[in-house]
C-alpha cells in the first residue's frame, strides 16, 4: 500500500513540475498575422492567427476573428536554448489525429523567438526537424505576438 501512495505522490509531484514549467514558456501566447490573406480553406497551411496554450494544446485560425479554429492539435517541445542575441529557439512536434482516427501526423517545428519577445520565425518540416529558418521557403511564417 505504502508502494502506491509513494508512486501517486511522485507522479503528481513529476506532473505539477511538468506543468508548471510548460506554462513560463516563451512560445505560449497567441499569435497573428493579419498580412496572410485569411481563405475559408480549413487546409490552408496560411494561418493568420495561431494559438500555443501552455498545457500543450495548439490551435490555428484561418481568420483570426473566427470564434472556431479550424485546426487543432498537441504541441510538445522537444528542444530550447538561446542564441547570443537573446533570441529563443525552440524545436517542437505538433501531432495531430489524422482523419482516420487511428494514425497521427506530426510536424516538426523550428521556431525563434525575438529577443524582445514580440515576434515568431518558424518553419516546418513533415519528417524531421529543419536545420535552419529560411524566408524564401514555402513552409517559413512569421507571427506576431497579440
Amino acid at each position: 500500500m505504502k508502494s502506491f501512495l509513494a508512486i501517486g505522490i511522485i507522479t503528481a509531484l513529476f506532473t505539477f513540475i511538468g506543468c508548471s514549467q510548460q506554462k513560463n514558456e516563451e512560445l505560449s501566447g497567441t499569435w497573428i498575422n493579419m498580412e496572410y490573406k485569411g481563405t475559408k480553406n480549413p487546409h490552408d497551411s496560411l494561418k493568420q492567427k495561431v494559438i500555443l496554450f501552455p498545457d500543450g494544446r495548439y490551435e490555428s485560425f484561418n481568420i483570426a476573428g473566427k470564434p472556431k479554429a479550424d485546426y487543432k492539435a498537441v504541441y510538445k517541445i522537444e528542444e530550447k536554448w538561446t542564441d547570443k542575441e537573446g533570441n529563443i529557439w525552440y524545436k517542437y512536434r505538433l501531432t495531430e489525429k489524422s482523419w482516420q482516427k487511428w494514425t497521427k501526423i506530426d510536424t516538426f517545428y523550428l521556431s525563434k523567438i525575438s529577443n524582445s519577445g514580440k515576434e515568431q520565425e518558424c518553419q516546418f518540416e513533415f519528417e524531421f526537424y529543419p536545420k535552419k529558418i529560411d524566408p524564401s521557403r514555402l513552409a517559413y511564417r512569421k507571427y506576431y505576438r497579440e
